[in-house]
């Protein structure tokens, strides 16, 4: 599992790739964003098809990848708190195997150029 922070600056779009070596096929892909692991409920969640997508297939190598791209945009995080150090994972599914491959803090940081002086 690898341990990666994120730093989001509100008001940006932010596209984060992730590339799993050693699997031929994924069945289900989340990014979840929580307050606190211990909470039930997220602040955001990506899925398959759902702010992420599949860009890469390569059964045929000698080791196996897949590659996905996980797509916030700016209205998704517009209620996150700045300087908030939010929990996120990444977690796939192959079958009955449940496995996070992503850990870490998400902070979102404050933005100086607002939607009203994009002119």
């Amino acid at each position: 599992m690898l341990n990666k922070d994120i730093e989001y600056t509100r008001g940006n779009s932010y596209v984060l790739d992730v590339r799993i070596k050693g699997i031929s096929k994924i069945d289900k892909i989340y990014m979840t964003i929580k307050k606190s692991a211990d909470d039930d409920d997220y602040i955001l969640q990506k899925s398959l098809n759902n702010g992420i997508e599949e860009i890469k297939h390569e059964e045929e190598q000698e080791v196996p990848i897949c590659e996905f791209r996980i797509k916030i945009t700016p209205d998704e995080t517009e209620n996150f708190i700045i300087n908030y150090n939010y929990g996120y994972d990444i977690k796939i599914i192959v079958g009955d195997i449940k496995k996070t491959i992503v850990i870490g803090d998400f902070k979102m940081t404050k933005n100086y150029t607002k939607k009203i002086n994009e002119v």
